[in-house]
């Protein structure tokens, strides 16, 4: 189980979806996993939101292992600072939102 999600809202700017999705899924989801302590990722497109007037579009789900959340915060603002993270000019980042969480229990399945 890792030790923390971050999960990561976000939409491209209008009609820059397509560039936009190739950055994400090709570049900037290895680029973020380069950092450490970043493990896994998952990209999924929103079907709804209820009661969400933001226009998001999208969510990436990223796995944080091994190091606290204050150094996973601190290495992927490093890494973006120095350009080992990138960012496109298809990302309408006024409009990014990120959640940090820390598991409180192991995950649950129905027993048989």
């Amino acid at each position: 189980m890792p030790s923390y999600l971050m999960l990561v809202y976000s939409r491209a700017k209008p009609g820059q979806e397509a560039a936009y999705n190739d950055w994400y899924s090709n570049q900037h989801v290895p680029d973020v996993l380069s950092v450490p302590g970043f493990v896994a990722a998952q990209r999924f497109e929103i079907e709804g939101l209820a009661d969400d007037a933001s226009g998001r579009q999208y969510l990436a789900i990223y796995e944080i292992d091994g190091i606290t959340l204050e150094e996973a915060q601190t290495k992927l603002a490093a890494a973006v600072q120095s350009g080992q993270v990138t960012l496109s000019e298809t990302l309408d980042l006024p409009n990014v939102s990120r959640v940090l969480l820390r598991p409180m229990t192991e995950r649950i399945t129905p027993t048989a």
